[in-house]
This record gives structure tokens, sequence and C-alpha cells, in this order.
């Protein structure tokens, strides 16, 4: 699913939603997150390890002390989203490499996997697609054309993900918001945008007809006071999966039926807990 985003601000630096979380301090109006369950054998936080290919033209653009910074940052800012969502996943990074396109040519998400291929092996993705809990991006940048002028002319494209092909890959732009990370993430994990048109149980059951068990009625964004959840296209975005445990400007930040990616997450989180321990060999 495509991101299309053209602005967006976190709502409270990650300073004050660590503050908010740990002390259960509510500012008038501002975000209030509810008390997690104690951990358990079930919400015991597991570990998830992104891989990170960097098309060398973004290296061009940009720098690699930028790269890497807006790496770790993102990585620090989707963490304060699962915390925030009582989550217990944890994002990592696995690695951060560097690879040349040039001689690629692609257009689409699939054709963008086919070329990432070509270029680092079959080999070296299967062993990444093995383990469950582990996810590789492909960061690009404008002068890597892909879908040319269609997308990098609008400022909106940032990052794509198709979990009914692959539900470990995703791609973005090298300048796209810190935020977009755990976005794309949360696609991988079945949760979905905000319907604010009617059509969107329509339009996921066309585009995923192969995959309707996925499709949770529960696992969709929501907007609070001026500000959407981090699925949604708000302008304003609070560091949070919708949830109606989460209030903002003292509205609640979702529906137990119509908007609770955060149930969706954790519902995920249990489920790659099962297959993480049924790929572990049993003494």
């Amino acid at each position: 699913m495509r991101l299309s985003i053209k602005s967006l601000a976190i709502i409270g630096s990650l300073l004050f939603t660590v503050v908010l979380f740990v002390f259960g301090q509510k500012g008038q109006g501002g975000l209030e997150l509810p008390q997690c369950l104690a951990s358990t054998d079930k919400t015991q936080v597991i570990d998830t390890y992104i891989h990170f290919y960097v098309s060398k033209t973004a290296l061009d653009t940009y720098s690699q002390s930028v790269i890497e910074s807006d790496i770790n940052e993102s990585i620090e800012i989707a963490n304060q989203i699962l915390t925030n969502s009582c989550v217990p996943m944890a994002r990592k990074l696995a690695r951060i490499q560097y690879i040349d396109l040039t001689e690629q040519t692609f257009n689409d998400i699939g054709q963008s996997h086919k070329a990432l291929l070509n270029v680092v092996g079959k080999d070296e993705i299967n062993q990444i697609r093995s383990h469950p809990n582990h996810y590789y991006g492909l960061i690009m940048a404008e002068e890597d054309n892909f879908l040319g002028p269609v997308n990098y002319g609008d400022p909106s494209f940032v990052g794509e993900t198709n979990p009914s092909v692959n539900s470990h890959y995703f791609i973005a732009t090298a300048d796209a918001h810190l935020i977009t990370l755990e976005h794309e993430l949360g696609h991988l994990a079945w949760a979905q945008h905000r319907d604010t048109s009617g059509t969107l149980n329509i339009w996921l059951n066309q585009i995923y007809a192969n995959k309707q068990a996925n499709l949770k009625p529960y696992a969709r964004a929501y907007r609070c006071g001026d500000s959407g959840t981090v699925m949604s296209y708000e302008s304003n975005v609070i560091l949070a999966y919708s949830s109606p445990d989460i209030f903002y400007q003292g509205e609640a930040c979702g529906d137990a039926k119509t908007a609770d990616n955060a149930r969706q997450l954790r519902e995920y989180a249990r489920n790659m807990r099962d297959r993480i321990s049924a790929k572990s060999p049993r003494g």
C-alpha cells in the first residue's frame, strides 16, 4: 500500500511522550496513554530487525551521516509509537548497506524487488525472509527514477508496501518523513488507513482478495482532536496507533469496533511469537 502524506507534524517530542507514558502525567488537552498490562510469557517484547538497502544515488544526494542519523531516528520514533500503543515489539537496526541501482530498471514495487535481488542476490534476501521478525527496505533518491515524475514530481510520495505479496519488504524515499518507517511496518502487520470516503473496505477487499483473513474491521486509523494516529493521512500525527484507550485533546483516538490498530499490532506480535517459537529447535 502506498503512503501519501504531504506534510506531517509529530505531536509532542519524544521526551514529552516518554514523560507522559512513564509517569502518567497529563497536560490539559494533551496525549493520555493507557497503563499497559504487566509482562507475561505472551506479552514479552519481541525484537524485530530491519535491514536497509540504500541506493548510492541517495548517498550522493545526502550523506552517509545524514542517512544513518535519519534511519536511527526513525527507529527511535517507531519504538516510541509501539511503546505508547502497548505493542510488545521493538524495532532494531540490523544493518545499512549501500547499493548501486544505476543499471536497474523498475517502475513499481514488484519490479523494485527484482532489482534488489539482481544487486544483492536471492540467497541474502531469502535468509532475511526466513526469519519472521526480520524486515528489509529499499531506500531510494529521486535520481533512481522510481515511477519517474508520476511520484517524484509529487512530494506526497514517500513509501509503499504490498503485504499480500511480501510481508517483509517496503520501499521509501530518502527524504520521507521519519514517521514513515513505522507507518510502512504497520501496513506489513495489516494495519490500515482511516476510512475517510466510506470505500476503504471495498478497495481493500479488491486488492487483497487472496488475504481476506488478514483484513480486520477494527484495523483502521483514527482522528482525535486536531490530529490522526500513525496510520492516518492527517497533517498532524500523534506517536501512537489508533486505540480507544488513548486520548488526545480529550477525545478517544480509536474505537473498539472500527479503529484499533494497536490491537491489530498486538495480535500480530502474538502471531509472530508463535511463528518464532515454531522455528526454534526443541530440546
